[in-house]
């Protein structure tokens, strides 16, 4: 499977990219995303990286779920941020324990 080609057809919502990196001799799936604060509603830019399982590198099914989890990984902790009751958020994904 020719990961980086697969990657670099990949799209999803406007502001959001996909990049092939490198850590640790692992290749690395890399997502910049451009998304409003949720306190100021100013584009703030983040990156996610993760390992690639070498357990998926061989079948693009599998990679193209797991990528899925990874987006749903962003939007979960993006909602957690602007999900709030009475103007308090309910699950500070921010938040020390």
């Amino acid at each position: 499977m020719d990961t980086e080609k697969i990657i670099s057809k990949l799209t999803y919502k406007p502001g959001w990219e996909f990049g092939l990196g490198h850590r640790a001799g692992y290749d690395t799936l890399v997502i910049h995303a451009t998304v409003p604060h949720s306190v100021t509603l100013e584009p703030v830019t983040f990156s996610i990286k993760r390992v690639i399982p070498k357990m998926i590198i061989l079948d693009q099914e599998q990679f193209l779920s797991w990528v899925e989890d990874m987006l749903a990984e962003a939007e979960i902790h993006e909602m957690r941020e602007f999900f709030r009751y009475d103007g308090v958020l309910v699950d500070d994904p921010h938040k020390t324990i």
